[in-house]
């Protein structure tokens, strides 16, 4: 930590001296005529291209330091880090003032320097994308994001029970990850009741904070051109009209969701009878057994029980550990044409508890702009979840990777949403029941014929379980924060606008009164509403995984020499892409691209369509609709809710 902070200082002050001798403005609005003049003078050329070297010279020194205070800070609690935080992202807002200033003044100056288009994308990526913040409004936006951080990770829920000696005890539940587990493993509907408000009741004191962040974030936007926040954030996914294809995406989807909700709900009022009101209620969201009721894989069990698969069971019965885990992932990528993790990725990323120093156990994927030093901080066990998470966090390393030969202001996603999807869409082919076989996590295979064995049907409903309610989810967490940000719903209806929207996309309600207080601020639940996290990309990549996978099965040929084209009847959820190193070698041409190319062109050249689309997705769930609909006619059950 000691070199990180030498490095830090060491920058900040080269910045120092060097804001000393001039004064940084705002810069202004480009002259998009201007910018679409090409440049005549070769020597002025020269000069100009040196420019863009040397700002993506800097860039990449700015990179490695706040990527080692990241890390840092999320391994460790330190002052000295959030201070040395706060100091670099002033300075750093500095530096981009001082480069989009010189870039303006070029760009007015006619006849001296012009931009060509790949330029022009650079300082579109560095000046006109994103808020535009003051350097006392980055000061303190960094303050609030650290303080909302440190007031989530430090959130414990406590009460008293009786131990094994009949004493009385009180026990607590440390964090967003322990209270998770208990609303997982706990089938008692009372203790699922109690965590769940519990946690949610832990939440109050975070509102003022979440407004002042609101209030500074709109100021950025707005002074670099956007209505508000929530627009900037759209404007990221290159896709216009991205909120009108939302809504019509999201009512693909819904007749699907409406089935799951409806056998859920079916199943839940025969396991608690009583605690859902009518059979045409909202499902109570404690119920579902997680801590948002977005993943409802732990009640797989009660809708097919006689045909349950316990991946986590088989993985321990088969001796894995983390490292194996993440060794056979690592297998599936490079049977795709990718590259292994290199030897730093092994050495330096943090995977288990047990080596973490603090309770961070938010997985997440790190690139640290050295060479090769690509890691993965979590707090990985050996279970289902962990599996499906680090095939999710290597896909973002792989990312990382593909793209490090970019300018530094190209080494990124096309957008978010391509990025989330890269290491789900991968999952998506290592869940096959040939796969799994494979992996000696089943006991047989059944994928020798177009039929669905029950073992199949239980792999795909645990995923549908997992991937669809995470749809309506998404797109309603920002939905809520575009009407934030747009000044649809003032702070006193923050909590009715949640659950509004819960009831309306999910049918999912709270099992308390709370949706019309002031007092409570139950969005603050969530970890991404705290780390300002914007979360379209999820709903989107959630779409895109199957579109990716979709085609690298039409490129693939499987084991048992099956092609895809030729098949069209072929599930897809049965697809085996592993070998597919073809299919591997299309995804990765783009991804290396980085985000120097727009979100259409891969849309085009990687998927031969212009636009996301549910049919991918509603393909591989064919069979789960087929099973739904069946359970709907034997038990004449009610579809939607009042």
């Amino acid at each position: 930590m000691i070199k990180i902070i030498y490095l830090c200082l060491c920058f900040i002050s080269v910045l120092q001296i060097l804001f000393a001798e001039e004064k940084v403005e705002f810069y202004g609005d480009f002259d998009d005529e201007l910018m679409r003049n090409n440049y005549n003078s070769r020597n002025d050329y020269h000069i100009h291209d040196r420019e863009i070297d040397e700002m993506n010279e800097e860039l990449l020194d700015l990179n490695k330091i706040n990527a080692q205070l990241e890390w840092e800070s999320a391994i460790k609690v330190s002052n000295n880090i959030f201070r040395a935080k706060k100091k670099f992202y002033s300075l750093k807002t500095m530096w981009k003032l001082r480069w989009c200033n010189k870039f303006k003044l070029n760009q007015q100056q006619i006849n001296i320097i012009k931009y060509n288009n790949d330029e022009r994308r650079m300082i579109y990526l560095l000046c006109h994308r994103g808020p535009k913040y003051s350097l006392e409004e980055i000061k303190r936006l960094s303050l609030i994001s650290d303080q909302l951080v440190l007031n989530y990770k430090s959130k414990k829920i406590c009460r008293l029970g009786i131990d094994n000696n009949t004493e009385l005890v009180k026990h607590c539940y440390h964090g967003e990850h322990e209270v998770k587990l208990l609303m997982q493993m706990s089938r008692n509907e009372e203790e699922r009741r109690w965590a769940w408000i519990s946690w949610r009741n832990e939440m109050k004191n975070i509102k003022n904070l979440f407004i002042q962040s609101v209030a500074i974030q709109n100021a950025g936007a707005r002074r670099n051109g956007y209505a508000d926040m929530g627009v900037c954030w759209r404007e990221e996914m290159e896709i216009p009209g991205i909120e009108n294809l939302s809504n019509n995406l999201w009512l693909s989807i819904k007749p699907l969701y409406k089935l799951l909700h409806a056998v859920v709900r079916f199943e839940l009022r025969k396991l608690y009878p009583g605690a859902i009101s009518s059979a045409t209620a909202p499902i109570p969201a404690h119920l579902i057994g997680d801590l948002w009721s977005v993943n409802w894989q732990s009640l797989a069990d009660i809708l097919l029980p006689q045909s349950y698969i316990n991946i986590t069971n088989m993985l321990i019965k088969k001796n894995y550990t983390v490292n194996k885990m993440m060794s056979v992932t690592e297998d599936f990528f490079t049977s795709l044409n990718f590259p292994p993790m290199t030897n730093k990725f092994w050495t330096l990323s943090i995977v288990t508890r047990r080596n973490n120093s603090v309770d961070n156990c938010y997985g997440s994927a790190r690139n640290m702009y050295e060479l090769n030093d690509f890691r993965i901080l979590a707090c990985f066990e050996v279970d289902e979840e962990s599996f499906k998470i680090i095939h999710h966090e290597m896909g973002h390393v792989q990312y990382y990777m593909a793209y490090q030969n970019q300018p530094v202001i190209y080494q990124n996603g096309v957008n978010s949403a391509f990025h989330e999807s890269i290491g789900d869409a991968i999952f998506l082919g290592a869940m096959t029941s040939k796969h799994l076989h494979r992996l000696g996590l089943i006991d047989d295979n059944n994928d020798d014929n177009n039929g669905i064995s029950r073992k199949e049907l239980a792999l795909l409903l645990k995923l549908a379980l997992t991937k669809i309610p995470q749809i309506p989810y998404a797109l309603l967490m920002d939905k809520w924060r575009w009407r934030v940000f747009e000044g649809a719903v003032d702070s006193n209806n923050y909590n009715k606008a949640w659950w509004d929207l819960h009831r309306h996309l999910m049918g999912i309600v709270p099992p308390n009164s709370r949706q019309d207080s002031t007092e409570f601020f139950d969005p603050a639940a969530k970890y991404h509403i705290i780390t300002n996290t914007p979360y379209l990309r999820y709903f989107l990549s959630h779409i895109l995984q199957f579109q990716i996978f979709d085609t690298m099965c039409k490129i693939a040929v499987n084991d048992d020499k099956i092609n895809y084209y030729k098949n069209s009847d072929f599930p897809l959820y049965k697809c085996d892409i592993y070998g597919a190193k073809i299919a591997g070698n299309k995804l990765r041409k783009l991804m290396k691209m980085g985000s120097s190319i727009k979100t259409h062109r891969v849309f085009n050249e990687l998927l031969n369509t212009s636009e996301y689309c549910v049919d991918s997705l509603l393909k591989y769930f064919q069979p789960i609709k087929k099973f739904l609909e069946q359970q709907i006619r034997l038990n004449n059950i009610p579809i939607g809710w009042n």
